[in-house]
């Protein structure tokens, strides 16, 4: 068996630019910026999916809660003699508990997406930091 190293030495983008030589802080640079504009797609995409469910929350609570109740269609088509009150707490019994289902359930996703979110956020806003820093450190010693 070969012996395999315990600690290997970090990747050039994990490293403190100072350490770095030219040619690899130059890599790590490319390897940030590459990092960060795809962490900034996958934020924008986040952000679009998070905006895009709220809309689809929106309209199926709308469109649940403005549902005509069926024992007053039934009456408005002539199906029907009298509507009930029993019939009536029985179908908006259904509607809320209905709603209130979807509506727990919407919570949720939301929150995951939220906290999906915000992971891609501090990604985003970790890189930035760390390519600055890389690009100050290249700009520091082009001046030397």
């Amino acid at each position: 068996m070969g012996a395999t190293p315990h600690f290997l030495a970090q990747r050039p983008d994990h490293s403190p630019p100072d350490t770095l030589s030219d040619d690899e802080l130059a890599r790590a640079i490319d390897t940030l910026q590459r990092k960060l504009q795809s962490a900034r797609r996958m934020l924008a995409v986040a952000t679009i999916a998070r905006g895009g469910f709220y809309l689809l929350i929106a309209v199926a609570g709308t469109a649940i809660l403005t549902l005509v109740p069926v024992p007053f269609r039934e009456l408005a088509e002539g199906q029907r003699a009298l509507a009930t009150t029993w019939d009536v707490f029985a179908w908006w019994f259904a509607v809320l508990a209905l709603a209130s289902v979807l509506g727990a359930t919407a919570i949720q996703a939301t929150r995951r997406r939220r906290r999906r979110a915000q992971g891609w956020r501090s990604r985003v806003a970790d890189l930035e930091r760390r390519l600055g820093h890389a690009l100050d450190v290249q700009q520091e010693r082009r001046l030397r």
